[in-house]
């Protein structure tokens, strides 16, 4: 079974020379996505100063991928695309407040 990991009803797009990643903490059911002005909320960072077009996709909470038994997988939390470059993202955070 094909598996659409950008799907463009998952996304959320920047093309800031900076934005962060969020993901709300467990258990929730809401996928990640791009925030460009709550820094608070920000689990990563990302630097982007030649303001590409990046696209997240999520995919934790918005894409389905079935085990050979039918039960669900694992997933990453999203995609990070830009020009012809995807990078498979899983953010963490620590109490702390420091980055992971």
């Amino acid at each position: 079974m094909p598996i659409n990991f950008l799907d463009p009803n998952c996304s959320t797009n920047s093309n800031n020379l900076e934005f962060g990643l969020c993901d709300a903490p467990p258990p929730s059911n809401s996928p990640a996505y791009i925030d460009e002005t709550n820094q608070t909320v920000w689990i990563a960072k990302v630097n982007n100063p030649s303001n590409e077009d990046v696209a997240f996709y999520a995919v934790n909470n918005c894409v389905t991928v079935l085990k050979p038994d039918g039960n669900e997988d694992s997933r990453c939390d999203g995609v990070l695309s830009y020009s012809d470059i995807l990078i498979f993202v899983e953010l963490k955070s620590r109490e702390s407040g420091q980055w992971l």
